[in-house]
C-alpha cells in the first residue's frame, strides 16, 4: 500500500522527532537575541572586575577604618607618633642608634643625637622634633614634659648588590632599607627612665670635682 504525506507526518510524531517549527517554544526561540561569544566574554570580564574593584574598595575601607582606631587609641593614651620609611640605612645600624635614645627624656635623647657621630642621627632628630611638634599642636604638653616612650625599627625593602670576590669572581647581595616609628609620652609619676645620661653626668661631675681638687692641692 502506499503511504500518504499524512501518515507520514504521524509517523514521525509518534516516534518522538521534533514537530514542525511553527510551534511556541520555536517562535520564542527565534524571537531571542543571538548573543555573540565574544560579548558573553566581555560582559563576564566586566562582572569580574566590579567584584574584584568591590572586594578592593571594602579592604581599604577596612584598613582605613583599622588606622583611625589606632590613631583615636593613641590619642586617648597620649601617645605621640611620628614615623620614616625606607630609610637607606641597615636595621642592625638603625638600631644601634635606637638603643641610644630608648626610655630617655625627649631632652637627652636630642642631646644624644646632637653629639652623634653616625649618619642617621639627623634624620632620628627629625623624628624627636615632629613627635614633640604634634604633642605641642594637640594637647599643649612642653618637650620638657615628653620621654621616649618606644623606638621600633623594622627591616624595609631591599636592593640588590654586587659583591665583588676574589679570583674574578662576583656574587650577589642586598643592600637593605630600614623603618623607623618613634613614640612619645607624656612624663608621668612613677616612670623608669634610663639612667644613662645621669650616670655620664654624676661621672663628668665627679672628674671635674677631682680635677678641682687637684689644682687646688
Amino acid at each position: 500500500a502506499r503511504v500518504g504525506p499524512a501518515q507520514r507526518g504521524a509517523a514521525v510524531h509518534h516516534a518522538g522527532a521534533p514537530v514542525d517549527d511553527d510551534g511556541p517554544g520555536a517562535r520564542a526561540a527565534a524571537a531571542a537575541p543571538q548573543v555573540p561569544p565574544e560579548a558573553a566574554a566581555e560582559a563576564e570580564a566586566e562582572v569580574l572586575a566590579l567584584e574584584g574593584r568591590e572586594m578592593l574598595w571594602s579592604n581599604r575601607a577596612r584598613r582605613k577604618e583599622a588606622r583611625q582606631r589606632k590613631r583615636e587609641a593613641a590619642l586617648a593614651q597620649r601617645l605621640y607618633v611620628a614615623r620614616k620609611n625606607e630609610i637607606r640605612v641597615s636595621p642592625w645600624k638603625l638600631n644601634l642608634l635606637a638603643m641610644q635614645i630608648r626610655r630617655l627624656t625627649l631632652q637627652d635623647a636630642l642631646a644624644q643625637m646632637r653629639f652623634s657621630k653616625k649618619r642617621r642621627s639627623d634624620e632620628v632628630a627629625e623624628l624627636l622634633q615632629d613627635a614633640a611638634q604634634q604633642a605641642h599642636e594637640r594637647h599643649g604638653v612642653e618637650r620638657s614634659e615628653l620621654r621616649v616612650a618606644e623606638v621600633i625599627v623594622n627591616k624595609g625593602s631591599s636592593r640588590p648588590l654586587i659583591h665583588f670576590m676574589g679570583r674574578g669572581r662576583v656574587g650577589r647581595g642586598k643592600r637593605l632599607w630600614s623603618h623607623l616609628e618613634v613614640r612619645l609620652r607624656p612624663i608621668e609619676d612613677g616612670d623608669k627612665l634610663h639612667a644613662e645620661v645621669s650616670r655620664h653626668i654624676k661621672s663628668r661631675s665627679k672628674f671635674l670635682a677631682a680635677k678641682q681638687r687637684k689644682g687646688l692641692a
